[in-house]
């Protein structure tokens, strides 16, 4: 694998091709003594104010090929002009001058800044990955090409191998390359790193957490713009089933499939559980209302029944049932078609898979479950904490919507592989997640236990005091908590005492703090969970299973030692609590 700088594929790069390159230049196993310098500016260019170089490749003992990468589709050229698409303006240089231009721009720059390395061979080359190229020109050499026969049957090392050993041999052969000696097999290991070091030289400035928060926001979004190809495959079903553990994408999905059915002139409407998901799926679909509208379950019943005598007294559960009848009533009483979509889209199933609420639902969707359109997101193995003997996928497709096919996620796009980790060693998740698409950011995951309140108290104000020094601020923290009374709320230490807030009431730089229970379906950079204590094991594990998939890049959690034991029995031999 070649030392790739910078080691990721920017954000800012569009190019798919260049994604495709780097990506494989990277894996192949013969490169693992190259450097390869990615978008590599150029302020000197001879012919420009400003150039750039797609990649830098230098290999030891062979030299620095320049690579150009055009990944068209659709190529041609005109009357000297080159064109990269059907509609491209036209570029009179030509990819192969351009890639030419470039590499002596540097070459020369480097001559004059370091005559011991004048020697080392220079050359270019263009990549047009996607098209077949076997034009023959005065303008550049056969094997300066490489075209999407090459690119696709030839691993990129021996390709690359290939041009720079031609090159050596056309050098050679030219009176005019004196200079060149083929028998000192430049540049070396150290002359190497002297390339990288002038090219791509090394410094440090202090990176922002602002920085550093919108980096991994759009990473997120990225990685679940992956994950949209399920619903390019689901695109003929009128209803499919969306399955797979929290961190997989599936709100961010469910807010894709809405603006799908709003492009095609669809009615949607979002519905969930939780008020904090539902707050801010409202935010999120409002630039198409009233097209698409979200919102809870209990909001949308309300609306449509209109109660003016639903007693406060008893569970939440038990009012929302209640509800539910008098929603399904005046559903019946009244003009259905008032309420009822195009589309239907329920986001963290697990908690309305129930039949009050499922009935209530069919009469508000054009065709009902058997027929309509709709798409349902939920995970049934660990976050299933609202309400007692609702339905699971298949007894829900068994009786309301015959032959609905179900689709499983399982890449994680949400979460780094230490928390994804944690995650499956804890909840027992099986099965775990078949990849995870965050880079690895060197913050363990881990669950720390308690022996009473004064030491949750005091591991707590260590944990707030950690997250600050690594640079994370007020609304970038949640705390969050298995009890209303929880350990935030009654934190007596300085300065937390002060600055720990409700979540509805957090202004300026205070850290919220919440209920898991209330911040399902919910995330923020970094977590840290509190009071997992003495309640049903089960529960518990689904309590630490939910907060921990809350966090994008740093989770911490404590537990009491009351659950020790429970939590344990789910861990493999390596995991290293506190």
């Amino acid at each position: 694998m070649a030392i790739m700088m910078p080691p990721q594929v920017p954000e800012s790069c569009k190019s798919d091709g260049e994604r495709e390159i780097f990506q494989r230049l990277k894996d192949d196993p013969e490169t693992k003594d190259w450097t390869v310098l990615h978008s590599l500016d150029v302020a000197e260019h001879r012919r420009q104010i400003w150039g750039e170089i797609d990649f830098v490749v230098i290999v030891p003992r062979k030299g620095v090929l320049c690579l150009e990468v055009k990944a068209t589709h659709n190529l041609r050229r005109e009357q000297g002009a080159w064109f990269y698409a059907r509609d491209s303006a036209p570029d009179y240089r030509g990819p192969f001058k351009q890639a030419s231009e470039a590499m002596h721009s540097i070459r020369g720059l480097l001559a004059r800044e370091h005559r011991d390395l004048s020697a080392v061979i220079f050359y270019s080359a263009v990549i047009f990955p996607y098209v077949l190229f076997d034009e023959k020109s005065t303008e550049w050499h056969d094997w300066q090409v490489i075209d999407r026969s090459k690119f696709s049957s030839d691993p990129i090392s021996q390709t690359i191998n290939r041009i720079l050993d031609l090159s050596r041999l056309h050098l050679a052969s030219k009176p005019t390359s004196s200079w060149f000696r083929p028998e000192l097999n430049e540049p070396s290991p150290r002359q190497c790193d002297q390339l990288v070091k002038f090219f791509r030289p090394n410094f440090e400035f202090h990176r922002s957490n602002k920085s550093l928060i919108a980096d991994n926001e759009a990473e997120l979004i990225r990685f679940t713009q992956e994950q949209f190809e399920c619903l390019d495959g689901m695109g003929l079903e009128k209803r499919v089933f969306f399955t797979g553990p929290a961190g997989t994408g599936k709100t961010l999905l469910a807010l894709e499939a809405a603006k799908r059915g709003y492009l095609k002139g669809e009615t949607v409407r979002i519905v969930c559980y939780n008020l904090l998901l539902a707050d801010w799926l409202k935010e999120q679909v409002a630039y198409m209302a009233p097209s698409v509208t979200a919102g809870t379950i209990g909001q949308f019943m309300n609306e449509v029944a209109k109660p003016t005598n639903i007693p406060s007294g008893g569970s939440l559960e038990i009012r929302l049932k209640e509800l539910s009848t008098l929603a399904i009533d005046a559903l019946i009483q009244a003009d259905a078609i008032d309420y009822s979509v195009d589309q239907l889209i329920i986001d963290e199933a697990q908690d309305l898979l129930s039949p009050p609420f499922l009935d209530f639902l069919d009469l508000t969707l054009k065709g009902g479950w058997s027929s309509g359109s709709w798409r349902i997101f939920g995970d049934f193995q660990n976050q299933k904490i609202f309400g007692e003997g609702d339905m699971g996928p298949q007894e829900f497709i068994q009786e309301r919507a015959e032959y609905a096919p179900t689709y499983s996620l399982r890449v994680n796009c949400r979460n780094t592989p230490r928390i994804s980790q944690t995650v499956e060693l804890y909840s027992g998740l099986d099965p775990g997640y078949s990849r995870v698409l965050r880079p690895d950011n060197n913050f363990d995951c881990r669950v720390f236990f308690y022996a009473d309140s004064a030491e949750q108290e005091r591991l707590l104000a260590e944990h707030l005091d950690s997250f600050y020094q690594d640079n994370f601020k007020g609304g970038d923290i949640i705390v969050l908590s298995a009890k209303i009374e929880s350990a935030a709320k009654n934190m007596s230490i300085s300065p937390w005492k002060d600055r720990l807030t409700p979540l509805t009431g957090t202004t300026g730089g205070q850290v919220p703090y919440h209920t898991i229970q209330g911040f399902k379906g919910m995330e923020r950079p970094a977590v840290i969970i509190t009071d997992i204590e003495d309640i049903d094991p089960d529960y518990a594990k689904s309590l630490l299973y939910i907060g921990l998939t809350r966090g994008t890049s740093r989770v911490t959690a404590l537990a009491s030692l009351k659950v020790k034991e429970q939590l344990l029995a789910s861990l493999s031999n390596n995991s290293t609590p506190e």
